[in-house]
């Protein structure tokens, strides 16, 4: 009897139903899954390339900014090569073939006030021209910004270092050094109510001690007529 009932047909063919609809489910559910475990290992591996590249980026930023600073003969990485002017001046880095520029350091007046000059080593201010945001000023600003230091450093040059800065009178078009020893005045007369006529200032750049008389300075202090006194950049540089 139990033989009968375990060898029945209809038994076999519910097991083997249940066989095959298990395996099934097995195949259905990795047909399901496959395509999430694909975009998780793309996901991973797109992480990872990324992470890659960034401290690629890095390294060779860190090659290019070492690679600006150090001096020449110095060895540097060998896939970096440095183009140089005269052995010093830094113009392209090269980073595996590939050519990238340095700003250089502007060589000549956008003015068309001809080359920058030389500056002195121990020359005590930057020069507009070889700060960075140069180009980055209001024009009018750039061009007097030139002008007072192509003044100051051919002053610096000739041995008068008397100064601590200058001011660029862009309405009468000179330059006022500012000395430690000197103060400039515009003078006008100023009439009294009983008549009497009295010499007053009425324009002072420099700074002189307090109580010091300027209409009669004691002689270690020079006081100059302001519309008088003062350079003409362009005679002085020979910019005509």
């Amino acid at each position: 009897m139990f033989r009968e009932v375990f060898f029945n047909k209809w038994i076999l063919g519910g097991y083997a139903l249940v066989i095959l609809f298990g395996i099934g489910c097995y195949f259905w559910y990795q047909h399901q899954l496959a395509p999430y475990k694909r975009s998780s290992a793309e996901t991973a591996e797109a992480a990872r390339k990324l992470e890659v590249n960034i401290a690629t980026s890095e390294n060779k930023e860190e090659q290019i900014s070492n690679a600006i600073v150090k001096p020449k003969n110095v060895p540097i990485d060998d896939n970096i090569d440095i183009s140089t002017i005269d052995g010093e001046v830094i113009t392209t880095v090269t980073v595996n073939g590939r050519v990238i520029p340095v700003p250089e350091v502007p060589k000549a007046s956008p003015f068309g006030y001809g080359p920058f000059p030389e500056v002195p080593e121990d020359f005590p201010f930057c020069a507009v021209w070889l700060q960075t945001d140069y180009y980055d000023l209001p024009v009018d600003e750039q061009r007097s910004s030139e002008i007072l230091d192509r003044v100051l450093v051919k002053l610096w040059s000739e041995g008068i270092r008397n100064f601590k800065g200058a001011k660029y009178d862009q309405k009468n078009g000179k330059v006022y050094p500012s000395y430690f020893d000197t103060v400039y005045i515009t003078v006008a007369d100023r009439v009294l109510p009983d008549g009497t006529v009295l010499p007053s200032i009425i324009h002072q750049v420099g700074r002189a001690p307090i109580g010091v008389d300027l209409l009669n300075p004691p002689p270690n202090l020079k006081v100059l007529d302001y519309e008088t006194s003062g350079i003409d950049p362009f005679q002085y540089l020979d910019l005509f």
